[in-house]
């Protein structure tokens, strides 16, 4: 997504065009608002500010441009709640809340992974859930497990969330 938005006038006559000074815009997303404001500071603020001597028939105005797209990953959600899951004595249901994603691209999917609980590596869960909960299977029955979440869009992974803590039942 178009993020900022850099823009640089001078004015003056080639090989001697001074620099009226640098405006820089953030809007999410860039808009007809931006080209219009760019439009207002040439017509308003460019002609008001020739160098002496020079009038707006003799002389040039540039602006040059400068948009960039800047990688927008959601953010992290909330720790997720894990559940024993009923029923079963090896699995663990996991929610959590779809964290605030306000002005990034929309959030496409979820990765989980989780570890027995405060030890060892994390082992990968669900992968690419498309909804805000889902179970973990196998696990060892009367063991706490850490669990965590994260959140992907098309521009990247979002930090992985807080634990949350559920033990499997006996």
């Amino acid at each position: 997504m178009i993020m900022n938005w850099f823009v640089n006038f001078r004015v003056g006559k080639p090989g001697g065009l001074r620099t009226l000074g640098d405006f820089r815009c953030r809007w999410r997303p860039l808009s007809l608002v931006a080209v219009f404001l760019t439009l207002l500071v040439l017509v308003a603020v460019v002609p008001a500010t020739l160098p002496d001597g020079a009038s707006a028939s003799s002389s040039y105005a540039f602006v040059s441009n400068t948009v960039t797209d800047e990688e927008e990953p959601p953010a992290a959600p909330a720790a997720p709640t894990a559940a024993a899951t009923a029923g079963s004595s090896t699995s663990l249901d996991v929610s959590w809340t779809a964290p605030d994603n306000v002005g990034k691209p929309p959030i496409t999917s979820y990765d989980l992974r989780y570890r027995v609980s405060g030890a060892g590596d994390w082992t990968d869960g669900p992968q690419g859930a498309t909804g805000t909960g889902v179970a973990i299977d196998e696990l060892t029955a009367n063991t706490e497990y850490n669990v965590q979440v994260r959140a992907i869009n098309d521009e990247g992974d979002g930090a992985w969330s807080p634990s949350g803590t559920g033990r499997a039942s006996p």
